[in-house]
């Protein structure tokens, strides 16, 4: 039915204060099902971080898997 499957994640500094101390990307787990980051494809959402009432702009890049055909 649709040709690609994906979805965007926030993209954080490595030292960013508000990501816990035994954080793991989950980089190795969504390259492992097939799809790719796409730097080149970004947008923007805004929420407010944690202790904040102002909501912000966040970076969130996509990531993409082509579909395989069904028959």
């Amino acid at each position: 039915a649709f040709p690609f499957s994906c979805f965007c994640a926030v993209v954080r500094a490595a030292n960013h204060p508000d990501k816990p101390k035994d954080y793991r990307p989950l980089d190795k787990f969504w390259k492992k099902r097939g799809f790719k980051q796409r730097s080149d494809l970004q947008t923007t959402f805004p929420w407010p971080d944690l202790g904040q009432t102002e909501p912000t702009d966040k970076l969130m890049e996509f990531w993409v898997r082509r579909e395989e055909a069904e028959f």
